[in-house]
């Protein structure tokens, strides 16, 4: 679609006019994206508005796509692939050949005309793929377009009637836009968007959005009314008529011109103003208006005049007179619509029932011709025989609609046609022998779109009502596979019955060999690891890996060789257990399975880690994020990449880092339990850089994202930093209730300890903050210890060890013995290992530690090694528990005005930009670092300083009189 070119700007609009003007202007300036929202009833003037404002751009390319009301019947993405299509078919346009093999196979479901097209997905996995893929590269495209032109302009007009598709991938775009000269224009009719609208979940994320400007076009008040119908005086006989148009139209731009063009008093309702110039033209051009008006979105010419049976003369005849009277508008494409919606609708509801019949039929009939139900049109001829009411060839093009939908990964509209079939299905007794297929593999993909589609738990009602309709006898693995799919979704939203659901899968499919059991094995083996059940999981891998090799199903091989191999590394065998893991990689990239080659990156990352590894899980973890990007699957593997970093580097000390690529890997928007794992490392390096009520809300997040989870790298790494957090707030009581709660949970485990030292260190700091108001009773402290006693028995990660060497000194100080030796000790190990906040924390404890003993010179010592560990790697948590025991041990100077809090020479000279009022990013600019690496250091002076805002900061230094 072109927008067209209007040779003055809309009357009584200049203001709305400037706002489009600035916000590109800030789009371009800021190399980031804006949002336009034009809102306003019909005929408010939405769509003059925005292409004069785009006829006034220069510099810039401006791509435009239009929703149209079809009914549930439009394309999928059909106002993007409109936009797109020219520039990438454009000869004179590098666009199309700059991309590379997997963005353009992504596209290619969008513009056929860039390459061939990826296979069909079958899997659950699969199809969650192609969707992710495709967005991600879309959004590849849309940043590199904006930055070649200087300023990309994508209008999407009439949001009212956009399908499921393109919503949820503007909202996508919405959030993920950034770092690219973008501006976003949707128009939208106001008065249509209810609470129950299919677009106000869409409106509202937009309107919430900090990027994001509403215009609402109000009614033109009588000056600018007289000046817009002044043109069309010469049809209004008097003064009076005038008078009645202008209150008639109520300030309504559309309104008061169709009103005016009448030329006569006219009907208070506009549709019968409509019907009054729809009388008024010849039977023939009546009937190709009613003929234009069935076929929903537009029609051709051709078509046109097969099936009025018009001659060239008399369509032509017809044609120039609807246009003539502004009532149809020839398209970019030569085909033929209506110049507004409106029409469009008044004039489909005066047909006569037997009139539309006829009409959709003979257009569902001529379509069918024109491709088929393979074709394009599937969705259209699945709409007209549905208004038709033909229920068998609804059924099958449905049917159809539902296949193309699915492989151009529309989920939501491929769900909506599966479902539409399943309801057709008893009234069509051939159902069967039209879809090739039966009820129960049709309830199966609409299960699978809408698990694909974010509608859970719609998809679990679907597949158990998939597997009612398939005999048991006689449908064992197929019945298996829709189980195992159950279970996917199952555990996905964090139930902990998945794992149950896929027993029940490998009892219904039955001991022989098959492809199938080698599947739903493959799939328990993943679901008991990931609850812990290791010892079980260990076996299921093995026996899943034996029957896919002896039935050749490579893909569960592999799949099972990763769980393997996993399973292996964390009880401590790292060789055997990573030749398993390479071994199963090797085999998926051989398979073109991206997603289980990236799942091995990911397990092998957490696996390094927990064997204290952690440079090596940083670097394999990065390599995992290059390949998830290059692949679009950022917002997938790639958050769960990025979260083993995070969850690496925060041990290490790697404090500027961790925080920089947690806040981006929220900033993706993950679900489900990767968005637990984002924002779980989000609240891990805010706990540590010292900023309390962002860690907590980050945990909270985490929570929420994790639902009912029973796995224990969301469930007890979450009770760590939320213990964490209770425990910096001065909350001991709940600090001690959630971490010796977490640790009950662990009791009866499997393979080795991961996170019971680490929560029975978070006990025992209690039991000591508590020791001088509320005892903790010696029983609890014993329990709790002979929990981490047990599960060290059962083998024990590199990360644990460092825990339990911190619990040994913390139990020695809570008996009352002398424990710097312990914690001399618990310093070593967290050095040799790296891991530099452990190792500052257990300095800390040992100063304590020998100031209780009298022993000022090594506290001193052991105070000044913590105090430059932790400023060293920006932990503004530990640093002021530095400045707080510095304090009393009487290590500050005193008269060391300038650093009364302990802030090192880099956070003097950022506090002293933040008292001059400078943004992060100005400081950033200033001190030649990143606006983000600004932050943290403003988050540590914040800290140190005891305040909680940038100007208490400014005005405590002031006070103070750090800058003379």
């Amino acid at each position: 679609m072109t927008l067209p070119r209007h040779p003055e700007p809309p009357v009584g609009r200049a203001d709305e006019l400037a706002v489009l003007n600035r916000l590109a202007a800030a789009a371009r300036r800021d190399t980031d994206l804006r949002v336009a929202l034009v809102s306003g009833d019909a005929g408010m003037g939405k769509s003059h508005l925005v292409a004069a404002f785009a006829a006034e751009l220069e510099d810039a390319l401006v791509l435009v796509g239009e929703c149209l009301d079809l009914d549930g019947a439009a394309r999928p993405w059909a106002p993007l692939v409109q936009a797109l299509r020219p520039v990438l078919r454009d000869p004179t346009s590098d666009a199309a050949a700059a991309l590379d093999d997997p963005a353009r196979a992504a596209l290619s479901r969008l513009v056929p005309e860039l390459g061939v097209r990826p296979e069909r997905a079958q899997g659950l996995a699969d199809i969650d793929v192609g969707q992710t893929q495709l967005y991600e590269h879309l959004l590849a495209l849309l940043e590199r377009l904006g930055r070649r032109a200087g300023l990309l302009v994508l209008v999407i007009e009439d949001l009212h009637f956009s399908e499921p598709s393109t919503r949820d991938l503007l909202a996508f775009l919405s959030q993920n836009l950034t770092d690219a000269p973008v501006l976003l224009v949707a128009t939208v009719r106001g008065d249509e968007i209810t609470r129950r609208h299919p677009a106000a979940r869409l409106l509202t994320a937009l309107r919430r959005g900090t990027r994001t400007t509403e215009l609402v076009l109000g009614p033109l008040g009588p000056v600018a009314m007289t000046q817009l119908l002044r043109p069309l005086c010469e049809h209004l006989p008097d003064q009076h008529a005038i008078d009645e148009v202008l209150d008639r139209a109520d300030g309504n731009p559309f309104f008061g011109l169709e009103l005016a063009r009448s030329g006569r008093q006219v009907p208070d309702h506009l549709g019968d103003l409509l019907l009054d110039r729809f009388d008024e033209l010849a039977e023939p051009t009546r009937e190709v208006l009613r003929l234009v008006a069935a076929a929903g979105d537009s029609i051709g010419h051709d078509l046109l005049r097969r099936i009025t049976g018009m001659d060239e003369t008399a369509a032509t005849r017809a044609l120039r007179e609807a246009i003539d009277h502004r009532l149809l508008v020839v398209t970019s494409d030569g085909t033929y619509r209506f110049r507004h919606a409106l029409l469009q609708e008044v004039v489909h509801d005066l047909l006569l029932p037997g009139e539309a019949t006829r009409l959709h039929q003979a257009l569902a009939a001529a379509l069918e011709a024109d491709g088929g139900l393979r074709g394009r049109h599937a969705a259209a001829i699945a709409r007209h025989h549905q208004i038709a009411g033909d229920a068998a060839r609804g059924l099958e093009a449905s049917f159809a609609a539902g296949v193309a939908a699915l492989d151009a990964v529309a989920y939501v509209e491929a769900q909506r046609h599966f479902e539409r079939v399943a309801q057709l299905w008893p009234d069509v007794p051939d159902a069967d022998a039209r879809t090739g297929t039966d009820l129960a593999e049709v309830l199966k993909k609409a299960a699978l779109c809408a698990i694909s589609g974010d509608d859970g738990r719609r998809g679990l009602l679907l597949a158990r009502q998939a597997l009612t309709h398939l005999d048991p006898d006689a449908d064992p693995r197929r019945r298996a596979l829709i189980q195992m799919w159950i279970g996917h979704g199952m555990q996905h939203f964090g139930e902990p019955s998945g794992v149950d659901a896929y027993r029940t899968a490998v009892a219904m499919v039955g001991e022989e060999p098959s492809s199938e059991r080698a599947r739903v094995l493959a799939a328990l083996a993943k679901g008991l690891m990931v609850t812990n059940d290791t010892v079980e999981a260990e076996q299921v891998a093995t026996e899943s890996i034996a029957v896919a090799r002896a039935v050749g199903s490579s893909r569960d091989e592999a799949y099972s060789l990763i769980t393997l191999g996993t399973i292996e590394m964390e009880r401590g065998d790292l060789e055997v257990g990573r030749d398993h893991l390479e071994e199963g990689k090797r085999l998926a990239a051989d398979l073109g399975r991206i997603d289980y080659v990236l799942r091995a990156h990911t397990n092998l990352s957490h696996s390094l880690m927990l064997a204290g590894q952690l440079e090596g899980s940083v670097a394999v973890a990065q390599r995992g994020v290059a390949l998830a990007r290059a692949n679009g699957l950022l917002r997938t593997h790639g958050v769960y990449q990025q979260g083993n970093m995070v969850e690496a580097l925060v041990p290490l000390g790697r404090l500027a880092e961790a925080v920089e690529l947690a806040e981006e890997n929220v900033a993706l928007a993950p679900d489900g339990l990767s968005g637990s794992h984002a924002y779980l490392g989000q609240a891990e390096a805010r706990l540590l850089l010292g900023d309390v009520d962002a860690a907590a809300a980050a945990v909270a997040s985490a929570k929420r994202h994790a639902r009912a989870s029973a796995e224990p790298q969301f469930t007890s790494r979450a009770a760590v930093v939320s213990a964490g957090v209770q425990q910096a707030l001065g909350n001991h009581g709940a600090a001690l209730a959630e971490a010796r709660a977490a640790l009950a949970d662990l009791v009866d485990g499997e393979g080795p300890a991961g996170y019971e030292a680490a929560l029975a260190v978070l006990v025992l700091e209690a039991a000591l903050a508590l020791a001088s108001t509320t005892p903790v009773p010696e029983e609890v402290i014993g329990e709790v210890i002979a929990t981490v006693d047990a599960a060290t028995v059962r083998g024990q990660t590199m990360l644990h060890v460092a825990h339990a060497a911190r619990l040994s000194a913390l139990a020695a100080q809570l008996e009352g013995a002398d424990a710097r030796e312990a914690w001399r000790a618990a310093a070593a190990v967290h050095d040799e290992m790296g891991l530099a906040p452990g190792q500052a924390r257990c300095l800390l404890s040992l100063a304590e530690a020998a100031l209780d003993a009298g022993d000022r010179a090594e506290a001193q010592e052991a105070w000044k090694a913590a105090t430059r560990v932790a400023e060293h790697i920006g932990a503004g948590r530990l640093a002021m528990a530095a400045v707080i025991l510095g304090r009393r041990g009487g290590f500050l100077d005193p008269d060391r005005v300038e650093d009364p809090y302990g802030l090192t020479n880099r956070e003097m000279e950022v506090l002293r930009l933040v008292a001059d009022g400078m943004s992060n990013a100005q400081i950033g600019a200033e001190l030649f670092i990143t606006g983000k690496t600004a932050s943290v250091h403003v988050s540590n002076i914040l800290a140190k300083m005891g305040v909680a805002s940038r100007g208490q900061a400014a005005a405590e230094a002031h006070r103070a009189g750090l800058f003379g």
